[in-house]
């Protein structure tokens, strides 16, 4: 006879998940790795990204067009000032990860629709979507580029 897989008086085990979250404050040298492969992706972006992407589709020419209006400068400012923002926005999640345990994986995952969002009342406003969402897209990607850099650098550096 095998035995019940419950016993009658014994409780089922609760599952508990545990979320690891350093105590430290964010990490200097992740943020400046992050902030150097950050600023490489966005010089590089920037340079081909109008060069392959406007033969596709007139989409992408459009999003081209509207990077350029964003950023009016040259590549090297561009990036770096994409750099600085991305570094200042995830030196904030990680304080805010801090104090508010949450997964590492949920700035990646809330990157995209937070990028569309944002980017949503102007493509409603000027009726060209498609670009809008290209643009939209092409800013969360970095950002969860950065972010899995500074992940990387955290797993290598601990």
């Amino acid at each position: 006879m095998t035995p019940p897989l419950l016993d009658a008086g014994r409780r089922s085990p609760a599952r508990v998940v545990e979320i690891e979250v350093p105590e430290e404050p964010p990490s200097f040298a992740c943020n400046l790795a992050a902030a150097i492969f950050s600023f490489v992706l966005l010089a590089v972006v920037d340079v081909f990204s109008s060069q392959f992407l406007m033969v596709l589709f007139t989409a992408f020419e459009d999003a081209c067009l509207l990077i350029l209006e964003f950023l009016p400068y040259g590549p090297i400012v561009d990036a770096a000032l994409g750099a600085i923002v991305l570094t200042l926005i995830a030196v904030a999640l990680q304080l805010f990860q801090r104090y508010w345990r949450f997964p590492s994986w949920l700035p990646l995952a809330l990157a995209w629709p937070t990028a569309w969002m944002l980017v949503a009342p102007s493509a409603l406003e000027h009726g060209d979507w498609a670009s809008w969402l290209i643009l939209g897209t092409l800013g969360a990607g970095v950002f969860c580029s950065h972010w899995l850099c500074i992940l990387l650098a955290q797993e290598a550096w601990d």
